[in-house]
């Protein structure tokens, strides 16, 4: 199927990791590759109405699967054989999706769908199980070779890859895996020999989800592979074999991706150049222009940004101008408001603070104040359970501090309504890293104003990460999305200090995501919740705060998202987060002055034994509310398989 895309309205062509069908790999057979030709098309029957099941036929085979009434899923069995349960070829997470499978087959099979959608079914050759030597015969690796893996494509790209060493000289066809492993906007992905015809079909489509799938691609002696990106995507591509005259198995063909029930690896994130979700302000997410009144709930939704395998959402709270001091409570809409505070204020202050919030069962997150306010909130990420940047935690190192020359050549402030570019990877956080949890502080700022952290790459968005007034130290976490180069640029609208200190780091080869959590409170000196006596912690010391195996967070936990907050403090000073078994980091979680309530979020590494430490500068009382931890260990879902 040919689809004509443009910026303004096209196919959605979007799938999770597209997975090959549940088929049988004997009887296999030699291959003979033609033009693509359509041989089914539920449009075109009489009643042009979705079908829950379709004929395909043997050979190689093209089936699209599109527009299904609801989230549900599709297999391609044998025909005759009951569709396989606990199997997937298309994983249907959305009505407007548009999903491939490519494979070959000497049997006759069919589509069985869980909900009604439309196929489309395109042949592009034949399976013969008699050794006709005008046919090829698929060949394997025996280990698939990773040929490109990176970086982030631009808009509207070819890759150009080398012809593979391993391809022999004889090879009428590449067989490859093409994976998508992180993208931002719905794009389709199509292969060829770089010295024949450009893209005609799609091989992949994506949106924003990891999505995958095997192509054929007919190549001549000392040709190279081409790769069109219609969007920007983290492609990934590997060989797995070729189609040749002769081979050593000429009952096998080639593999394909599906999915099985199994154990995989924790949400990972997906992240996103900021976008404004909530502005009562301007009447945004919220109807009206009002403030938000004492206790009123506003159900926060956020449309197609988030779907089906969204669990998690990456959000930066602002409350602005509240008529008496208070806090913000970020929850899973569904569940009772937990005693748990997100961000604290006094009368007329606007203050910032990132939240990872839990999803409800409706997908949508709930805030409620304390006083009477407005709230913005800007959506920063998403956690997924199929595709993103898996997290690796850090202990706290400082990579910009504007006072010191840290990260940039001198000591002078960032000047009024311009920008600092950050080079992050390259050291503590490696090439190839997609994003960043970063403590972003501004410290002695000569005017109001706020910082917008985003990708450089990128326009700067509408968009805030902290606010600050003339003379103040404030910090905020932010996880952003870096650049394809590895950087991230701050944009001040005052004359300021920065200062900036990495916690995380996230890549496509890491192992480690993220498990939400409804709220709870692990420590509160007030009340004698996770520290005995209800004193406050002494100036210039620290204490040790047990997380792994209290409440839901397991023993084995690798990483803890907290929300910080100090209270009551006797003078001016700051809050240090760190692993226990580590040397305690020249860098600062969150700021205060003396007798100020504040908060922040953070993301910080837990010790072997599953401590976190908190240090502070002037006597005070620590809060520390979990919403979430980072592991290592697998969860029950459905793995893709290459077979």
């Amino acid at each position: 199927m040919r689809h004509r895309l443009s910026l303004a309205g096209f196919l959605v062509l979007a799938f999770s990791l597209l997975t090959g069908a549940a088929i049988a790999a004997a009887p296999g057979g030699r291959v003979e590759l033609v033009d693509p030709y359509r041989t089914y098309d539920s449009r075109d029957l009489g009643t042009k109405q979705p079908v829950t099941w379709a004929y395909i036929g043997s050979g190689v085979f093209t089936v699209t699967a599109f527009h299904p009434t609801a989230v549900g899923s599709a297999v391609i069995h044998p025909c005759d054989e009951a569709a396989p349960s606990g199997e997937s070829t298309f994983r249907l997470t959305d009505t407007e999706q548009v999903q491939y499978a490519t494979f070959a087959t000497a049997e006759e099979v069919c589509l069985t769908a869980t909900v009604p959608l439309h196929v489309v079914v395109d042949r592009r050759g034949t399976v013969s199980t008699t050794p006709d030597p005008a046919r090829s015969q698929y060949v394997a690796l025996d280990q698939a070779v990773t040929v490109w893996d990176g970086p982030t494509t631009t808009e509207q790209q070819v890759v150009r890859i080398d012809r593979p060493a391993a391809l022999s000289a004889d090879a009428t066809a590449a067989v490859v895996s093409l994976e998508v492993l992180t993208s931002d906007a719905r794009g389709y992905l199509h292969a060829w020999d770089c010295d024949g015809n450009g893209p005609l079909n799609a091989d992949v489509n994506y949106d924003r989800e990891r999505a995958a799938n095997v192509a054929y691609v007919p190549i001549d002696a000392g040709d190279d592979l081409c790769v069109f990106a219609f969007k920007p995507a983290h492609l990934r591509v590997r060989l797995l074999g070729e189609l040749a005259p002769e081979g050593p198995n000429p009952a096998l063909l080639p593999p394909t991706w599906r999915y099985v029930p199994g154990e995989v690896p924790a949400p990972s994130l997906r992240s996103i150049v900021p976008e404004r979700v909530l502005d009562t302000r301007e009447g945004v997410g919220r109807p009206g222009t009002s403030k938000v009144e004492v206790d009123e709930v506003v159900e926060l939704r956020f449309g197609d940004l988030v779907g089906p395998l969204t669990t998690a959402v990456v959000l930066n709270v602002t409350a602005v101008a509240p008529e008496s001091p208070g806090h913000v409570t970020a929850w899973p809409c569904g569940g009772d408001r937990p005693v748990v505070s997100n961000l604290n204020f006094v009368a007329g202050e606007t203050v910032p603070n990132l939240v990872v919030a839990k999803l409800g069962p409706g997908g949508t997150v709930c805030l409620s104040g304390t006083s009477r306010h407005h709230l913005v909130a800007d959506l920063n990420g998403t956690f997924e359970t199929d595709g993103g940047l898996l997290a690796q935690p850090i202990s706290p190192e400082r990579i910009l501090d504007t006072r010191k020359a840290i990260g940039v050549p001198t000591t002078t402030k960032l000047a009024a309504g311009t920008t600092l570019e950050l080079q992050v990877t390259g050291g503590t956080v490696p090439d190839g890293a997609g994003a960043a949890t970063v403590n972003v502080t501004v410290a002695g700022p000569d005017a109001a104003g706020h910082v917008t952290v985003y990708p450089c790459d990128q326009p700067r968005p509408t968009a805030s990460n902290l606010n600050f007034v003339a003379g103040q130290t404030v910090p905020n976490l932010v996880t952003a999305k870096l650049s394809a180069d590895g950087t991230l640029c701050f944009h001040s609208v005052a004359t300021t200090h920065l200062v900036a200190d990495v916690g995380a780091w996230y890549g496509v080869d890491r192992s480690t995501g993220l498990i939400d959590l409804d709220p709870e409170r692990f420590l509160d000196t007030r009340k004698a919740i996770g520290r005995a006596g209800t004193s406050k912690v002494p100036a210039g010391t620290f204490i040790s705060v047990p997380i792994a195996g209290r409440g839901d967070v397991p023993v084995g936990a690798e990483a803890v998202v907290v929300n910080l907050t100090v209270t009551a403090p006797e003078g001016d000073g700051f809050v240090t987060a760190w692993p226990c078994d580590q040397s305690m980091p020249t860098v600062s979680n969150l700021n205060y002055v003396a007798g100020e309530t504040n908060p922040n979020l953070a993301t910080v590494k837990l010790a072997a034994n599953g401590t976190l430490c908190l240090y502070t500068l002037a006597t005070a009382h620590l809060v520390a509310d979990v919403s979430g931890y980072l592991t290592d260990e697998t969860v029950e879902g459905d793995e893709p398989v290459l077979e």
